[in-house]
């Protein structure tokens, strides 16, 4: 009797959750454990695929949900604020603070390497990316320039051959997970990622800009995953909300005619009180501002259409 009680404890220790309600199994209530929420590291349990989707999701909602862009936007400008970063020197020496102040706002304007954006409109998109994409990664060029990189170009080549190499997501790592460097891709002539046209680079000269939520976790994962569905669901009710205010604004009627009455059917279109309508035989109209009256005849009845 001894040996069959120790194996109920065991068994509910191991499948019902222990001391805490939230890990007990119910038919009232979905797990996730061991289904959606495995026990592995944060980039294993949403592999390379998850990671894409969600960052295509996130990018469909910037450019086209205005709650999305408005909030990632307004984030952005509190973050990076009008004048971008803007070190202040504090020295004993008041001059080289001068100097080093000029520099750095001089370096700011044409710091990036491919002469394109400032140093204010590079944070911006960085911050930006941290919702959309999770992560950015930044080269440091010889010339002292940035060369920002975006996520999704940091792939595992398709044409690496090196074995005994341990590589995951494009972040190549040492045995005891030390990330030694990144494979950067380049795009091909569609824009896409060409996973076979790659540039390997070490850390010491890329500056990788995440924000891990996991020890063992390697890439990013866009801030915005957790309300997509949040956000997309809204944007629905939104849009039929305001669909059905739309329709709820027209008011429409159907006229029908009683079954066995005489005549022929009926033509709201030509009740309009012109010369070339025989009033004798077909119910005037009268219009009142954007409303028309109908006056039907004996046999006939109005019916309003409208939303459900």
């Amino acid at each position: 009797m001894g040996k069959i009680t120790d194996t109920i404890t065991t068994i509910k220790s191991i499948w019902g959750g222990g001391a805490y309600e939230a890990a007990q199994p119910s038919r009232h209530r979905a797990t996730n454990a061991f289904h959606q929420s495995r026990p592995v590291d944060e980039d294993k349990a949403i592999g390379s695929h998850g990671r894409s989707a969600l960052r295509l999701e996130a990018r469909n909602l910037y450019r086209n949900d205005p709650l999305a862009r408005a909030i990632v936007t307004r984030f952005a400008n509190n973050v990076i604020g009008a004048n971008g970063i803007t070190p202040q020197a504090r020295t004993n020496d008041f001059k080289w603070n001068e100097k080093a102040e000029s520099y750095f706002d001089n370096w700011s304007k044409y710091c990036d390497s491919r002469e394109i954006l400032t140093l204010k409109e590079i944070s911006k998109i960085l911050v930006i990316s941290q919702f959309l994409d999770g992560e950015s990664f930044v080269l440091l060029t010889d010339d002292g320039k940035l060369q920002p990189i975006e996520a999704e170009r940091v792939a595992t080549p398709t044409n690496a051959f090196e074995p005994s190499a341990i590589i995951r997501d494009g972040v190549r790592l040492d045995k005891s997970g030390k990330i030694l460097g990144y494979y950067i891709c380049n795009r091909d002539e569609g824009g896409y990622i060409n996973n076979e046209d790659w540039s390997y680079v070490e850390k010491k000269n890329v500056i990788h800009l995440t924000r891990s939520t996991r020890f063992d976790q390697i890439r990013g994962i866009p801030e915005l995953a957790p309300v997509i569905n949040s956000i997309r669901d809204y944007s629905e009710l939104s849009k039929a909300t305001l669909q059905k205010a739309k329709l709820d604004a027209f008011r429409a009627f159907a006229l029908k005619r009683e079954k066995g009455s005489k005549g022929g059917p009926s033509n709201l279109g030509a009740r309009n009180g012109s010369p070339n309508v025989d009033l004798a035989t077909t119910p005037p109209i009268e219009k009142n501002g954007m409303a028309q009256i109908y006056y039907i005849g004996k046999d006939e009845r109005i019916d309003t259409l409208e939303s459900k």
